[in-house]
């Protein structure tokens, strides 16, 4: 292992072993210069396979999109190149929102707590997209806070690894479901990042 791979497994470890998010925000504003190289490295494809899986429910280009956890602007730079104009990034770190201002895709970008959003009104965004965010620190609660900013009619969309679907993303849709507040437009599991146990799940929800 090199020492590159080294301080690289210092950082995911540092990561899951996170308890709040602002342990993660400590974590990804050390790791914002180097994170887009790393991913890269990682063989990480969730955004471009996000973007792939969403972008054929949401034909309108001008549609208002935001990225929830923007992070450097992987997702956006990916919208942007299927034509999309109008997309606002948030994101917990200030450090990696500084590079993802540096993309030009984003119309806003804005730091937010993603377990303390209210700041962002009910049904604002036509659709919301979400990657490489939900998991053990974050859970299924940020999915229905993206439902509560979205318009009626609007998108969620969010990817998260498979092996987390049963604990944090399926719960959060049956609540949805059972309170009348989505419809399940798509699931398609495709890969996350190479390698094994890497596969990912793309899920649209469409808000009633």
């Amino acid at each position: 292992m090199t020492m590159e791979d080294q301080d690289l497994q210092v950082i995911l470890d540092a990561i899951h072993a996170a308890k709040t998010t602002a342990d993660v925000q400590v974590v990804y504003d050390k790791w914002a210069a180097n994170y887009d190289q790393n991913l890269a490295d990682m063989g990480y494809v969730a955004p471009l396979n996000a973007v792939k899986t969403f972008a054929p429910h949401l034909p309108n280009r001008n549609a208002r999109i935001m990225d929830a956890g923007c992070g450097t602007g992987l997702v956006g730079v990916a919208l942007a190149s299927l034509g999309y104009v109008n997309i606002d990034g948030v994101d917990l770190s200030p450090e990696m929102l500084a590079i993802a201002a540096k993309t030009n895709a984003y119309q806003a970008l804005s730091s937010a707590d993603f377990q303390d959003t209210n700041d962002i009104p009910d049904n604002s965004y036509d659709a919301a997209i979400c990657v490489g965010v939900l998991g053990p620190v974050v859970g299924g609660e940020l999915i229905e806070d993206l439902v509560r900013v979205v318009k009626s009619g609007g998108l969620v969309h969010f990817a998260i690894r498979s092996k987390w679907v049963d604990a944090v993303s399926h719960p959060a849709i049956e609540r949805l479901r059972n309170a009348q507040k989505i419809t399940v437009v798509a699931d398609v599991r495709a890969p996350y990042m190479h390698g094994q146990d890497a596969e990912g799940a793309f899920t649209t929800l469409r808000k009633l």
